[in-house]
């Protein structure tokens, strides 16, 4: 097994719009709103690679994607204006829920989007094949999962709630 040791995100520029932070440091070894910059790329980067090299042949998407390049219809500006709408909403919403509850958290309530996808299917697009026993079963147990790991244990099961 390769294993990589160091690795190269090329960034080119003055970082004339961080004047005078980049003066003394590298606009990537800069930290804003608490995140690293450099370090919120490498993970970027990690989650598009992971999204293109591991989800899509197990979805079995690269059919799709190929085909809104090379089938001619038309549909390829619109669906990528759509998915780029919905990703920046997502991040949006995302990177707000770190400000406001905590990187942690955040992340605990972030993958619940696996069970919503399954709801969102069958009420939006009407495609209720994917409401069988287990997908149900799983996205619950996504749902609470989530919801248990973002809660405060105390604040949750206490008994004196006020």
């Amino acid at each position: 097994m390769y294993r990589v040791d160091n690795a190269i995100i090329m960034a080119a520029g003055t970082s004339s719009r961080f004047a005078p932070l980049s003066y003394e440091t590298h606009k990537g070894l800069l930290t804003v709103r608490g995140e690293v910059l450099i370090e919120r790329q490498i993970r970027q980067t990690t989650s598009a690679l992971v999204y293109g090299i591991v989800l899509l042949p197990i979805l079995h998407g690269w059919g799709f994607t190929v085909s809104l390049f090379t089938s001619g219809t038309g549909w390829l500006l619109p669906v990528i204006a759509i998915a780029a709408f919905f990703a920046t909403l997502s991040y949006l919403c995302y990177y707000r829920a770190i400000a406001a509850i905590g990187a942690s958290k955040s992340m605990a309530l972030n993958v619940t989007y696996a069970a919503w996808a399954i709801f969102f299917t069958a009420v939006f697009l009407g495609d209720t094949s994917v409401l069988t026993p287990t997908t149900i079963i799983c996205a619950l147990i996504v749902i609470v999962c989530g919801i248990l790991t973002a809660a405060d244990g105390k604040e949750l099961f206490s008994k004196n709630r006020a």
